[in-house]
Order: C-alpha cells, then structure tokens, then sequence
C-alpha cells in the first residue's frame, strides 16, 4: 500500500497532493494549491525523526546539542536516490522570534548570507504563501537557482514554520549559466524549549534537495550530512546578532512586516476557513477603500474648476446629502469590486466592504 501511494504521490499534481480542502490561487494561468492547517500538521510529523520511517542518527553532538539524522529516499519517493536530512538544533540563550527573523527578514540575510547572489518575491498566494525566487553562489561547481513556493505561519503556543517547495512559474524559466536546482521539501520548524518562556527554542530542519547538473549523487549525499552541524551554529550565531541588528537597522517600535495572523494547532476546519475569509475580506476591502478614497479625492479636487458638476454632485448641500453620496459611491464601488472578482459575497463581508470604503473615504476628503 504504501509504495503504491508513494508511486500515486509521485504522479500527482501538487493539486491532487494538497489536502482537499485547500485553497487554490492561480496566478499568471498557473494555480498552486496554499497549505492549510491538514497540510502544516503534515510537515510537522515530517519535521519528526521517527526511526519507524528509517531516519539514523548520523552526527550527534551533545555539548552543541545537534543532532543530524538521514534516510535515503526511497524509489517511488520524490527526490529518490538522495539523501534526506534532518537536523535538530537547540539554543537555550535564542528567543523564538529572534531565530524567526533570521528566517524572515530579507534584509537581515544579505547580511549573514554571504552565498546569496539575488533573491526576489515572484508572486504573493496569500498572506502566509509566496512564490520566491532564489539565486547562490557554489563553489566549483556552477552557481544554482531555485524558484519555490515558500509558506511561513505562526502558531498560538510559540510554533513557527517556514515550508518551501519547488515550482514553475512562467516570469522565472532557466537562466543559463546557472542550474536549476529542486527544493523537494524544505521545513523549518521552530519550537519553545520551554513552553512557558520565550527565550531559548528548538530548530527541526528538514532538508531534501537536488541540485542538478553533474553533481555525481554520491558526492552530494556525503555533503548533505557532513555541512549541516556547521550551518547549525552559524545560524545560531546569526540569530544571537539579530536583537542588536534590528534595533541599529529598524529602531523601536517596528512592526515586523512578516508577521501574520496566529493559528491554533487544534482549531477546526471551519474555524480556519472563518480566518481566510476575515484576511481576505479585510485585504480586499483595504484595497476597495483606497480605490474609493482616490476617486472621492480626485473628485473634490476636481472642484476647483476641471469638474464642478461631479464635485457638486458629491457635495451636496447638507451634511446628510454628502454622506449618501459617499454611500452611493462605496456601494457601487463594492459591486463592481465583487464582480470583478467574481465572488458572491456574504451579507456580512458586503456591509465589510462598504464599512471600510465608506471610513476611508471620510479620512481622505477634506473638510468643508
């Protein structure tokens, strides 16, 4: 049975492998399937070395506690032939979000990643999932670059997780002189040490990766196992800098932008469901109330001669007039929004709408 599913698993788009309850996003005439909640307590038994599943400890080093295990992929398995690698790191003295922000913060790794030649966003699904494309430097052997479908969510216990896997997209073909390289799946996944603090967290990564080319396997394999403990503690001494960094770089009060809405490993499918609607809506309405806020500007703007008519039609002579006429222009605005989109509203995420257009059209035009 299970090699049949591995067998399956290895056909199917990554449509048909995302849980059925995913929600797909097409962009540029591609759909890529966004993980949901089935999908992350997947990764997350993956980010586990369960020898059941055939993981060995290859390296262990209890004074730097890391810890370095590996299977081969088996054939069937995507990647088959090489060598998966499962590292776990901890760092009793690392806060949760300064280990987070070293994975996050862009402008953080042109400073630590010293490989990196060019890294861009390709595409936004939504607000945990990107389409990123990556570009490094390798010695020897031809420099390599990556395009992968990167998912980052927080969880309502401290837990953190970056997913990044392989994709096409048609802005991004091959660039010749560099490889292609292929993410089959890449976890990070960060918990507390101590559920109760913040200080100190554990790193689970998960790498299986080919690199192309004429890499022989046997050589890639015996580097897989042999770099990560190095690249461990470099990136623990990365994330032990971070505080320092982004008080010089960002000073207080900065709101990390990667920050997104907190999950609950136990929440329910209709729950999770319930928050993609809220974060669509509000992001949706955020962009329909500045689209009506720079119609409405434009407008009394215009009342300076270019279109008086319009600019009197919106400000009528009372007080009640002007505000039906906001209304008006944020309901028709709302219609065409949903139209466009081509999505049936809810009676609830209409009124949304029409709130939030309505708020910032008030905010944008000048008093009279």
């Amino acid at each position: 049975f299970c090699t049949l599913l591995a067998l399956w698993c290895r056909m199917a788009t990554p449509e048909q492998l995302a849980d059925p309850r995913a929600h797909i996003v097409e962009v540029d005439g591609v759909k890529y399937a966004v993980p949901t909640l089935y999908d992350y307590r997947r990764y997350r038994e993956m980010a586990r070395p369960d020898p059941e599943r055939g993981w060995a400890v290859a390296f262990d080093d209890k004074k730097a506690r890391i810890r370095v295990h590996t299977r081969m992929a088996q054939a069937g398995e995507p990647g088959a032939g090489l060598i998966m690698a499962l590292v776990t790191a901890e760092y009793p003295d690392v806060p949760v979000e300064s280990l987070w922000a070293c994975l996050q913060d862009n402008d953080y790794r042109l400073v630590w990643d010293k490989n990196q030649m060019e890294g861009h966003l390709v595409a936004t699904l939504d607000q945990r999932c990107v389409l990123w494309y990556y570009a490094c430097k390798f010695p020897v052997v031809a420099n390599r670059d990556f395009v992968s479908q990167s998912s980052s969510v927080e969880f309502t216990n401290g837990d953190r997780m970056t997913v990044s896997q392989a994709i096409t997209h048609p802005s991004e073909p091959q660039k010749p002189p560099f490889v292609r390289g292929e993410s089959v799946m890449t976890i990070n996944y960060i918990e507390r040490l101590d559920p109760k603090s913040e200080m100190g967290c554990k790193l689970s990564y998960l790498s299986h990766c080919d690199l192309k080319g004429s890499i022989p396997r046997f050589l890639l394999n015996r580097a897989t196992a042999s770099l990560l403990p190095g690249v461990m503690k470099s990136l623990g001494d990365t994330a032990r800098k971070y505080a320092a960094y982004a008080e010089a770089t960002h000073g207080p009060g900065y709101t990390p932008p990667w920050r997104t809405r907190e999950m609950d490993w136990g929440a329910t499918d209709d729950a999770i469901a319930a928050m993609r609607r809220e974060e669509e809506e509000a992001k949706l309405a955020a962009a329909m109330g500045k689209k009506v806020g720079d119609a409405v500007t434009t407008l009394v703007a215009d009342e300076d001669g270019h279109d008086a008519e319009a600019a009197r039609a919106l400000h009528a002579a009372s007080a009640a007039g002007r505000l039906e006429a906001i209304v008006r222009d944020a309901m028709a605005f709302a219609d065409a929004w949903f139209v466009e989109q081509r999505v049936v509203p809810t009676r609830e995420a209409y009124l949304v709408f029409v709130r939030s257009a309505i708020r910032s059209t008030m905010a944008r035009a000048p008093s009279r």
